[in-house]
């Protein structure tokens, strides 16, 4: 029986109990007799001429486990672990070694940049294989990329650890368990890039690890560095000579940095809770300007774009020092980014920015401010937006919906890949609801 499938034919209950997806090309035709013998020498030959003349890219068949190629015709054969609306991504083995002994884990790392290409139609980082080693040797335990219930639409899961990140800034992003996952921004930028970010499963935020896989593996170099006094590590090891064109060991230590945070911020680039830490330290040395003045620095938008948490902490600092209006306005300023962005959550901020009400509420009077501010519109003047940036805007407000605690991820993901499709990304609409 064929069934279609987007460009696939889908041939089912010809064998037994697993499923193999055949890469077949034209001059397969012939073949199936040197394929097929062994498995099943019964099978009708004239069956088998059909299935091959058909313009098929991708079959299913239920069959015996295998994995293996074939160089006559073209044809390639390999198991997949399962059959859904978005590709299945199993896992293959990497051998590396950690301090003197060698250990096979299971690192999905083709998996992840074919489900990067493919699925979330974003370019994969360079040095993904060597993020998934280093996130292993951290701890974590590498998962499917496909594996994204319960999660931000908008990322792609890498790693799970047991136990929340200690560095996590976003307290609504923690959880009994604290995924590492890249973010895929939904309109492509330079500036923004695909960020390495953390939460955890149906917590309504996330929170940002390090704004590209380059800079993570930078300071994770550089931090063992310092650990192990130059003597290098199993970090080092797993990164192999691509690390060297980011970090050489002894880098930190013949720097004219004097801290780790300070070199950090000149060498490898900017990290969240480093920025709060150099605003924190100035505090505790009783340098209120100096804090002040590192606490804007923080948030020049070249440094974290997209981000609401910059914001909020600024909008913290200055209701600690009783300057409330500056703090109101700070996080009236962070409200205007994702809500999902943010550190200690919607109703926290919402409170710093004296505003009250549901998502819905404040949204209307974050709007209303908007319109104050610019002033009366000129007589037959009104305001609108094309129907794509209207629609753009309404994904915004759909994800507001969920970090405010008023809907899940998984809930909101019809309505958000309908708006999406509405501002002519399809692409991206397919990537939300591939979950």
């Amino acid at each position: 029986m064929l069934v279609q499938y987007g460009r696939a034919d889908l041939l089912l209950g010809v064998f037994n109990p697993v499923a193999v997806a055949f890469t077949v090309k034209p001059s397969t035709i012939g073949l199936s007799q040197h394929i097929f013998a062994r498995s099943n020498p019964q099978i009708c030959r004239s069956t088998w001429k059909r299935f091959f003349t058909c313009q098929a890219s991708y079959c299913w068949l239920m069959a015996i486990p295998l994995r293996l190629s074939l160089s006559r015709g073209h044809t390639s054969v390999r198991t997949l672990n399962s059959f859904s609306s978005a590709p299945s991504f199993g896992s293959h083995q990497i051998q590396h070694r950690r301090r003197g002994h060698n250990q096979v884990c299971c690192v999905s790392t083709s998996d992840h940049g074919r489900y990067l290409d493919e699925v979330a139609l974003a370019k994969q980082p360079q040095r993904l294989e060597e993020l998934l080693k280093v996130l292993e040797v951290q701890g974590q335990t590498i998962v499917a990329p496909d594996q994204r219930s319960g999660l931000h639409p908008l990322v792609i899961p890498l790693a799970r650890a047991p136990a929340p990140q200690s560095d996590v800034l976003n307290s609504s992003a923690r959880g009994e368990t604290s995924y590492t996952c890249l973010l895929r921004w939904a309109e492509n930028s330079a500036i923004r890039g695909m960020p390495l970010v953390c939460m955890s499963a149906n917590a309504p935020g996330l929170s940002l690890l390090a704004r590209s896989v380059d800079e993570y593996l930078h300071r994770a170099l550089a931090e063992e560095d310092e650990a192990a006094k130059g003597q290098g590590g199993p970090i080092e090891e797993s990164v192999g000579p691509s690390g060297q064109e980011l970090y050489q060991r002894g880098s930190f230590a013949s720097s004219p940095h004097k801290t780790m945070p300070a070199y950090l911020t000149r060498s490898a680039g900017m990290f969240m809770d480093v920025a709060e830490g150099l605003v924190n330290n100035h505090l505790r040395n009783e340098d209120l300007y100096s804090g002040l003045i590192t606490s804007e620095w923080y948030m020049r938008p070249s440094h974290f774009p997209g981000w609401g948490r910059p914001f909020e902490f600024n909008a913290q600092l200055l209701r600690a020092l009783q300057r409330d209006e500056e703090a109101r306005d700070s996080a009236r300023i962070a409200l205007r980014m994702p809500w999902w962005t943010l550190g200690s959550g919607f109703e926290t901020v919402r409170s710093l920015a004296k505003l009250h009400g549901d998502h819905a509420a404040v949204t209307h009077a974050l709007s209303e401010a908007n319109m104050t501010a610019s002033g009366p519109l000129p007589p037959g003047v009104t305001l609108g937006k094309e129907p794509d940036l209207a629609a753009m805007d309404k994904t915004n407000e759909i994800m507001n919906k969920v970090a405010a605690s008023e809907a899940t991820w998984d809930a909101i993901r019809p309505a958000l890949a309908e708006q999406y499709r509405e501002a002519g990304q399809s692409g991206i609409a397919d990537f939300v609801t591939a979950a």
